[in-house]
């Protein structure tokens, strides 16, 4: 087994609003606070009308074909 301890670093919590689209926030908090990378957790609820929308349709995937092998 291998492993590696990190600092943490930064740590924001983040509140939307009513009418906020959560990829759009969450993208436009990064680019402003300069985040490149990052683990997100998003807790919360969904008012009627609400999608969420997570992985492929059918269970498996088509294997991605790369562009370049090096």
């Amino acid at each position: 087994m291998k492993f590696s301890q990190a600092k943490q670093g930064r740590t924001f919590v983040i509140r939307l609003e009513d009418g906020d689209i959560l990829h759009e926030e969450i993208e436009r908090f990064a680019r402003e606070q300069s985040i490149n990378a990052a683990a997100l957790i998003a807790v919360g609820g969904a008012d009627i009308g609400s999608k969420l929308i997570v992985g492929p349709e059918e269970g498996r995937s088509k294997p991605v074909s790369p562009m370049e092998h090096i």
